[in-house]
């Protein structure tokens, strides 16, 4: 799903208008209605309902979404925040909701306490939208602060009040427990600092025009269940194994083997036509017993080590789980990404290290793969990174710069790509932060670059069904019990869902 910018957000409203076309305050009124509807679920009617009110357009939506409950039977009282002139749509829904006595109406001043409000009362938060410019001054930060102690429900509209995209981690804003997100999600909610602030957040669709959604451009985008089925290639009647592809994995160690038959599996569960693995002869047999589909060339007893070889036939592979970090290892693999520029490869874990360790430039060895690095194998890779924002403009330019795709792996993992673009993955929980769910996600997109997709397709299949593989089996076991090898196992339940 394309995520837009503030700027992106007002030319889709004003194409919207010009084109349905539609007023600007039906647009508002019908929005109204689509929020109202995902609203009603959390109130009971005997709870009373306070909507915060701004001057803009966010504003306008709180005002309509309080005649509408008023007109289901809802208590409501306005909290009206006179911040700056009102828009014109917005004097026209004040009208609208002063000329009934049955909602009440109080103006807010940052110069006295907020009223007295009931503990089971829930609050609409509407008070400014994607237009916000902060910071919040004037004495209006300390009611934000004050509405924030509050101990009730809070619901948003379109996104928390005081939260932008202009200052991602570091706006004061109102924190709430739903955030309905108007047509598409907002860049601001994928941040550890924002996402406390949110709760739990819906996209809300409003009918905004798809012609403009799908010729816009975007450099933003989040990845879900239909843009994933739209890149995936179904498969035909008469495909054969050569078809997908015959794929390497160099992985393993006598100290780690695990890493091996991890990252094997999920290679082949995730659709790879054959796989060879490049193991020490210590792996050899736990493997084969483990996975009998795959074969093996080996190189080394204990450890990885002597030049490695691949022929002709193999169209990419994934290195570096499990390897270690001796010399000799080190040496192979750094001699195999210098010499294979032209294929396609998966870099993780130790090959990272091997790279960030080689005293050469990252960009000798990066060309044509996807890296996936967490936070601290991206530090040794390319310096110290204060922030995710930081660590993201770092790998957009590394991206460019050298060829490659990088996934930042953890929560809302973003696909970065050599044309500028990032991908937040919107699947994936935290039981999945256990030892080998890397080892998993190196072999599923390995699998998936054995199958002909781009780096950048590859990458995007990989972290969302790994992700949703995840989610699954958290159903099953919980977030505490599960482990990597449960997340393999709920692959092929993972493809039945986006089918």
């Amino acid at each position: 799903m394309k995520i837009f910018d503030k700027n992106g957000l007002k030319e889709w409203d004003h194409y919207t208008i010009q084109h349905e076309p539609v007023s600007s305050l039906n647009l508002m009124k019908r929005a109204a209605e689509r929020l109202t509807e995902k609203i009603i679920p959390f109130l009971d009617i005997s709870q009373p309902v306070v909507i915060l009110c701004g001057p803009g357009n966010n504003g306008g939506d709180g005002l309509c979404i309080s005649v509408l409950l008023r007109d289901l039977f809802y208590k409501v009282e306005i909290w009206y925040f006179p911040i700056h002139p009102p828009s014109e749509e917005n004097i026209i829904c004040m009208a609208k909701v002063k000329q009934t006595d049955e909602i009440s109406w109080q103006n807010i001043s940052f110069e006295t306490p907020l009223p007295a409000l009931s503990p089971d009362a829930i609050i609409i938060d509407a008070i400014m939208g994607y237009g916000f410019h902060g910071p919040w001054k004037d004495g209006w930060e300390n009611v934000i602060s004050a509405i924030n102690h509050l101990p009730n429900y809070k619901i948003a509209i379109d996104l928390p009040s005081g939260m932008n995209d202009d200052e991602i981690l570091s706006s004061l804003c109102v924190h709430v427990n739903t955030t309905l997100s108007i047509e598409v999600p907002k860049r601001c909610f994928y941040y550890s600092e924002n996402y406390v602030k949110t709760g739990n957040i819906q996209v809300v669709p409003i009918g905004l025009d798809s012609t403009f959604y799908k010729n816009k451009k975007t450099s933003y985008n989040s990845i879900d269940a239909n843009y994933v089925k739209s890149i995936l290639t179904p498969r035909q009647t008469f495909d054969q194994k050569w078809q997908f592809g015959h794929t390497a994995l160099m992985v393993g160690h006598q100290l780690s083997k695990g890493a091996a038959l991890l990252a094997a599996k999920a290679c082949l569960r995730s659709g790879a036509g054959l796989l060879t693995c490049y193991i020490p002869e210590v792996v050899s047999d736990p493997l084969v017993t483990f996975l009998p589909e795959t074969m093996v060339h080996l190189n080394g007893t204990s450890q990885l080590e002597g030049k490695i070889e691949i022929p002709g036939y193999i169209n990419s592979y994934g290195i570096g789980p499990g390897l270690g970090r001796s010399e000799q290892t080190q040496k192979a693999v750094l001699e195999l990404l210098e010499s294979t520029a032209h294929i396609s490869k998966v870099i993780d874990a130790d090959a990272l290290n091997a790279v960030s360790s080689s005293g050469k430039n990252p960009g000798s060895y990066l060309h044509n793969a996807v890296i996936t690095p967490h936070e601290k194998e991206f530090e040794r890779l390319f310096g110290k990174q204060n922030s995710m924002l930081e660590m993201e403009a770092t790998a957009l330019k590394i991206c460019e710069k050298y060829n490659c795709v990088c996934i930042l792996k953890g929560a809302f993992s973003r696909v970065i790509t050599p044309e500028g673009v990032l991908f937040y993955n919107t699947t994936g929980n935290p039981g999945m932060a256990k030892a080998g769910s890397g080892d998993v996600l190196t072999g599923m997109i390995t699998g998936f670059l054995s199958q002909g997709y781009s780096l950048e397709n590859a990458a995007v299949l990989g972290v969302f069904l790994h992700g949703l593989s995840g989610d699954l089996a958290k159903e099953i076991l919980g977030e505490y019990a599960m482990l990597p090898s449960d997340t393999i196992d709920n692959i092929g339940k993972s493809f039945l869902m986006i089918q």
